[in-house]
């Protein structure tokens, strides 16, 4: 059984640039999958793991969704209306240049957050509309709810600052579907790299009142998957776009992660080759394709902190005593552990159960002595 002399920030911090810990970290991404309305901070402390909080701001803007605020002083340069028609809630956004609509609904599978049933890209029209909306959209630093959350959860672990995506993965994520995106990129590309463009330009402002706000550690859910996005696509983009970011963090001084949760193995060394700080929540079979963390180690170097590992399947579907022995075999797969914490594949299950995770805490307080595996 091992001593811990670290508390749950230093532990993170302290794997984040490579230095020796008491014990390897361990941080799933619990959030409105699985925790529903029970708080982040009170759930972190449930289950005794290390806190990496999800989904805080330390910075207000008009980014151009549903769940917006203008910055103080002005008033969205769009204006939204819902109504409501059956079980699902259509979004109308009305601006100068025309208008998009989206509708959404919670469903059994989806109980805590909106599963959208209609997105707002459907037309190359909507793609001009959703350029101007990008192109207006302002952002400062706002410190109030990092704050609250720093406050609350204290030494045990690191509030995180949630950032866009690159553009090209988010217009797949949230604004169309997969085939509609690849229509509409491969039939009108001119009019989507104008859409690139100003998301871009977007991120990269709200990246400069994020890097005056507070706070160190800073992800961005790209949720990166060859089966949403070619290498080869990727390739002519994102690497660019990466690169900007991270000199706005940097220069803010800041850890700028990715969030990286689906098919990585086809992207080789391209994640070792940007300015990225690190990658979590990063997946193995069967929803992920690199077989463990320490393939990622050695596709990335050892620059990069790396997190994850923990498969969701095996969060639902195993036993207690079942899951720990299934997280010594993960553990084995890390290698020497340095630069690594433990995770979660992408977010925790809504049904998996605080038993379930408080096993894992228990089996890394018990084997995670650092180094690992030596």
């Amino acid at each position: 059984m091992t001593t811990e002399t670290m508390s749950g920030r230093e532990r993170i911090m302290a794997a984040l640039n490579g230095q020796d810990v008491d014990r390897i970290p361990w941080s799933p991404c619990i959030d409105g999958y699985f925790l529903g309305k029970v708080d982040q901070v009170d759930g972190f402390r449930r289950i005794g793991a290390d806190a990496m909080l999800r989904h805080v701001f330390n910075f207000i803007g008009s980014v151009p969704f549903r769940i917006s605020a203008p910055v103080p002083g002005k008033s969205l340069p769009w204006t939204m209306s819902e109504k409501r028609e059956g079980g699902e809630t259509e979004v109308i956004y009305e601006t100068p240049v025309g208008t998009l609509t989206e509708r959404y609904k919670f469903n059994r599978e989806s109980p805590n957050l909106p599963w959208v049933v209609k997105r707002r890209l459907q037309t190359v029209e909507d793609m001009k509309v959703l350029t101007w909306m990008c192109e207006q959209a302002e952002f400062v630093p706002f410190s109030a709810l990092f704050d609250y959350a720093e406050q609350r959860i204290g030494d045990d672990g690191v509030t995180t600052i949630s950032i866009l995506s690159t553009p090209a993965l988010w217009l797949i994520n949230s604004e169309a579907m997969v085939d509609t995106f690849w229509y509409l990129y491969f039939d009108h590309t001119g009019e989507m790299e104008e859409l690139f463009d100003a998301a871009h330009r977007m991120t990269l402002r709200m990246l400069t009142a994020c890097a005056e706000g507070p706070g160190e550690v800073i992800i961005q859910y790209e949720n990166l998957c060859s089966n949403l996005i070619s290498p080869k696509i990727w390739d002519e983009y994102a690497p660019r776009w990466i690169s900007e970011y991270a000199e706005v963090l940097h220069a803010g001084g800041k850890k700028y992660l990715m969030h990286a949760c689906g098919r990585l193995l086809d992207f080789g060394d391209r994640l070792s080759k940007v300015p990225l700080d690190g990658i979590v929540d990063i997946a193995t079979p069967p929803t992920g394709s690199l077989p463990d963390l320490r393939t990622a180690r050695e596709l990335w170097g050892p620059d990069k902190f790396i997190m994850g590992g923990i498969d969701a399947t095996a969060q639902v579907e195993k036993e207690p005593e079942e899951l720990k022995d299934y997280v010594k075999e993960v553990m084995k797969g890390m290698g020497e552990g340095r630069r690594m914490a433990l995770g979660s594949n992408d977010a925790v299950p809504k049904n998996t159960t605080w038993e379930k995770l408080q096993a894992v805490t228990e089996t890394v307080k018990e084997r995670g002595t650092f180094p690992l595996n030596l």
